[in-house]
């Protein structure tokens, strides 16, 4: 055991966050911590790092583990990002100098006995100096910052004139090269576009120590955890699988621990009517040894439903026409810098559009000169006649601080009835003790909610949404999801939450170092068609390498070999491409439910499909990238 946490107990003004749990870290540990906003993620996280002190309980800790996390923002000089990145290996420069400092003790030493020893501890601390990236600290530091999304000529910016989220990334930059042997990580993908979280994901499934994770970008968890600990009603209840697997196994747990506590509380209700016809008769004189029996018997706690998260509601005027809104040759620049050009895209009733690309790319631009905000360098944007455009933004600068959540409402919706108003907030978790609340003192997760409410009491029939899912729960994030995919009206939204995506896109426009492309699908299928696009560009540099090679080489005669060739059009093959990925993703998935690997011939029958699906898959993709070349 690495870190232990002992009948520990937490309370914050007056409300009980933990009471009397257990919680271990061991050794390659790859453990998401969830639960609904403010149950004490973060709390756990931080008395796990021995940064807060539980209020009873005690937390034991392995001697020399170092324990990584960021709690707050480093204090930072005036120092470029290289710099300061670099000060994140203290822990290596400290054996580098304890191993110069050995080199000038063995010289010196006499004592064979103490020599014995010097060099014993030479060895360990080589040992722990190659593990931890020593000799490759220049190169881990170029990799780290660029995975992380810092462009190499960002790395001489002075620290003090970065963005808040440059330097959120900067920390966690710093954090990773620290490598300590348990990685504390809080909302690590926030600030991170998904190229730097894939790489994120990469990263860490090859991290060699522990790590506990608080997100709630679910196909993060997916990847990096192999065990999910909830925090439900004061206790911690340990899945042994990642979210996916959380999210069955929750529900199994959940209706048989109903079916016991209601079976016995059925059982409780009989006895006690049996107890009550013995009282009736006085010449029976069990009634007292029955209420003794029934009282002995251990009680079972109604168990708690999986959280339900705020709901979400639409009942919105279907747009009229075939035009919900149009880009007719918008381009925008920042001084020199060209972020798209000549963008023409038209969007009809009823499409679901999301915007990706790397974070500086152009999305929010974008978004913010379609709810017409920003006005674009050139080009026009048109709305249907019927369009009525409702705009969420990720700073929620619309939201005055000092106004309550139902004076908020009321000043948008002053002819509204209060009460309609107040059930309306009901769906979004704001209480009656909530509508006095000042926006300044609402959380982030709460300013979110009351944003999203403020705009869809209008009944807009397109909605832009700038990062919906940041600083939601999960549960809130699943009811966005399934009310915008009833949702009637248009759609388009930046997001980086990659689940969020797959489920509601029909198009995805990249942004990318001023092209913007329109791909046909979810992510998914974004991520297949630029593996792809990869494939071929390895070959075609692989091809152009093997011609350079075979300049100086003398021909020989070509033996002929009968190809075979694709019997179909280029757009059925990569239709066909697409239904094998998903076929073998839906394969992956149920091998992973218990219901199929604890039964040992349907897991064999799914693996060969596997294999035989895989084949053909590698099959069509060679004549995929021969047509492409």
């Amino acid at each position: 055991m690495w870190i232990g946490l002992e009948e520990i107990s937490k309370s914050f003004q007056g409300i009980v966050l933990f009471d009397r749990v257990n919680f271990q870290v061991h050794a390659g540990d790859r453990i998401g911590l969830i639960g609904a906003n403010g149950c004490g993620k973060t709390t756990l996280l931080r008395i796990l790092a021995g940064r807060l002190e539980p209020d009873e309980g005690c937390r034991k800790v392995k001697k020399g583990l170092c324990v990584g996390m960021i709690d707050q923002l480093p204090e930072y000089g005036d120092e470029t990002v290289l710099e300061a990145a670099r000060r994140s290996f203290g822990r290596l420069y400290g054996i580098e100098r304890r191993l110069e400092e050995l080199d000038r003790l063995l010289a010196e030493e006499k004592s064979s006995s103490r020599l014995e020893k010097l060099l014993l501890e030479q060895d360990q601390l080589l040992e722990e100096f190659e593990r931890l990236g020593g000799y490759s600290m220049e190169a881990n530091l170029e990799k780290v910052l660029r995975g992380v999304g810092f462009r190499v000529e960002e790395f001489s910016k002075r620290v003090p004139v970065l963005s808040g989220g440059e330097k959120r990334r900067l920390a966690f930059a710093s954090l990773l090269l620290s490598h300590p042997d348990v990685l504390l990580l809080d909302e690590p993908t926030n600030h991170l576009d998904i190229e730097a979280i894939e790489w994120v994901e990469r990263y860490l499934q090859e991290y060699e120590g522990a790590m506990v994770v608080v997100s709630h970008d679910r196909m993060f968890l997916d990847r990096v955890c192999q065990k999910t600990v909830e925090i439900l009603g004061g206790k911690l209840h340990l899945y042994s699988g990642n979210y996916s697997f959380y999210e069955q196994e929750r529900q199994v747990r959940y209706q048989l621990a109903l079916k016991a506590y209601q079976a016995q509380q059925e059982e409780i209700a009989r006895q006690e009517e049996i107890i009550r016809r013995l009282h009736a008769n006085p010449k029976l004189n069990v009634a007292q040894s029955r209420r003794r029996q029934l009282e002995k018997i251990e009680r079972l706690e109604k168990p708690i439903p999986p959280p339900k998260g705020a709901r979400f509601r639409f009942t919105n005027r279907n747009p009229q026409g075939n035009l919900a809104i149009e880009c007719l040759n918008v381009s925008h620049r920042y001084g020199d810098r060209v972020l798209f050009e000549n963008l023409t895209l038209r969007l009809e009733p009823g499409e679901r559009f999301a915007i990706v690309g790397p974070n500086g790319a152009g999305k929010t631009t974008l978004m913010k000169i379609l709810a017409r905000q920003l006005p674009p360098t050139s080009g026009e944007v048109r709305y249907g006649k019927t369009t009525t455009f409702a705009y969420y933004s990720q700073e929620r600068e619309d939201l005055p601080l000092n106004s309550s959540v139902l004076q908020l409402m009321q000043e948008t919706y002053p002819k509204e009835d209060r009460s309609k108003l107040q059930d309306f907030l009901a769906l979004f978790l704001f209480t009656e003790e909530d509508w006095d609340k000042k926006v300044h003192q609402l959380s982030g997760g709460e300013r979110s909610k009351l944003s999203l409410a403020r705009i869809l009491y209008s009944e807009p029939n397109l909605l832009a949404l700038d990062e919906p899912t940041n600083h939601l729960d999960i549960p809130t994030c699943r009811n966005l999801e399934d009310a915008l995919v009833d949702f009637p009206g248009t759609l388009i939204f930046v997001s980086h939450d990659r689940y969020f995506i797959n489920k509601l896109a029909s198009h995805i426009l990249y942004i990318k170092d001023g092209k913007v492309k329109d791909f046909l699908g979810n992510y998914h299928d974004l991520e297949q068609k630029l593996k792809r696009q990869e494939k071929s560009l390895q070959k075609d540099n692989q091809k152009a390498s093997l011609k350079k090679s075979e300049k100086n080489v003398l021909p020989t005669k070509p033996t002929e070999v009968k190809k075979k060739k694709y019997k179909g059009t280029f757009r059925q093959l990569e239709e066909e491409i697409i239904r094998l990925e998903e076929h073998l993703e839906q394969l992956h998935h149920q091998l992973s439910l218990p219901e199929v690997y604890r039964n040992g011939q349907k897991a064999k029958q799914i693996k060969e499909d596997c294999e035989r699906t895989k084949s053909k898959l590698d099959e069509l993709n060679q004549f995929w990238e021969e047509e492409v070349c």
